[in-house]
């Protein structure tokens, strides 16, 4: 059996109570090899769920053949819905149970993505806090059908950022452009060290 290429996906988001907006980030790193892929971008009237929500999309869709993948995460939305919700949410045609009716889960668009990413590649996840001055707080919000429990959560500190050699901009069309792409989604490769702004070294 042919061997998976392997990544890490390190998801990421800041989420700015006062605008109901925020920035959603992912980094994709090659465990055996150099390429790494970063990309980030501001959406407006989205809560912080969804920006996890969205820079998981955005990771997976940028591998571009199936491959095995160890997501990096603080978001326990993530990996509680990763783990128990898409199973049941699929089963229940993306809907829950709430007072005794059967009601569309939140953001049903986004973890459809997922749920269709997920038919190519295969995900483990690892939840992580993140200590940082300018992490901003993430109001609660509980799954669709699930009571939120606990999750054991390992402490990391954060490492200084690697140097950046070079970066390029890119549009959704691949060209190269100086300013600021007019698209949604704004692509940054980039050639660094093989260690990243959460602390964790590639391959651990």
């Amino acid at each position: 059996m042919m061997r998976l290429p392997r990544f890490l996906l390190y998801v990421e988001s800041e989420y700015e109570s006062e605008k109901n907006a925020g920035c959603w980030r992912f980094s994709l790193e090659a465990i055996d090899g150099p390429e790494v892929l970063e990309a980030e971008d501001y959406e407006l009237a989205a809560h912080p769920q969804r920006l996890d929500l969205i820079g998981l999309v955005r990771g997976l869709e940028a591998l571009d053949q199936p491959s095995q993948i160890q997501l990096v995460t603080e978001s326990r939305y993530l990996g509680r819905g990763l783990r128990v919700g898409l199973p049941l949410w699929r089963e229940n045609d993306w809907r829950w149970e709430r007072f005794g009716e059967m009601t569309p889960i939140k953001d049903a668009d986004l973890w459809q993505r997922v749920d269709h990413a997920l038919g190519f590649h295969r995900i483990q996840t690892r939840l992580m806090r993140i200590d940082s001055a300018h992490t901003l707080p993430m109001p609660h919000m509980a799954l669709g059908g699930m009571s939120e429990t606990p999750v054991a959560v390992k402490h990391v500190e954060p490492a200084k950022p690697a140097p950046r050699s070079r970066r390029v901009v890119l549009n959704l069309r691949g060209e190269e452009s100086e300013s600021e792409p007019t698209t949604p989604v704004t692509r940054v490769f980039r050639r660094s060290g093989r260690r990243n702004r959460l602390g964790v070294a590639a391959g651990a």
